[in-house]
């Protein structure tokens, strides 16, 4: 029994009855009523290193972890839409450089301004 009191304390598990009597198969009653075991029980539980205490508690722990989170998604999908965005103005503005490219290749663009200019009575 006191060897499994020892394995606890020295592996750093918490030192309860329930556990102890679990690990030596024995009833918590039992462990109760042997008072040189409670004893030695009691010593261990109250030189354990205690957990320290979280200074922010467990659901405002866990809702900080989240919203860090989502703002790390958010960030993500900001940052692949400025790349999305800065490659669009990219095709964009080749895309007009070679429509520029072409009609200056073509030359002035003729028009007719009206059919009556073009009728062979006038100017005779």
């Amino acid at each position: 029994m006191l060897e499994v009191l020892r394995r606890f304390d020295r592996d750093g598990v918490p030192v309860t009855f329930v556990g102890i009597a679990a690990a030596a198969s024995v009833s918590r009653p039992w462990l109760y009523r042997e008072p040189a075991l409670r004893s030695e029980i009691l010593r261990c539980r109250s030189t354990a290193v205690a957990p320290p205490i979280p200074l922010v508690p467990t659901a405002q722990r866990a809702f900080a972890e989240s919203q860090r989170r989502k703002i790390e998604a958010l960030n993500e999908e900001l940052r692949c839409s400025r790349e999305d965005n800065a490659r669009l103005r990219s095709e964009l503005e080749r895309s007009l450089g070679e429509q520029r490219v072409v009609a200056a290749r073509r030359g002035p663009v003729t028009t007719i301004s009206s059919v009556s200019d073009m009728s062979p009575t006038k100017g005779t």
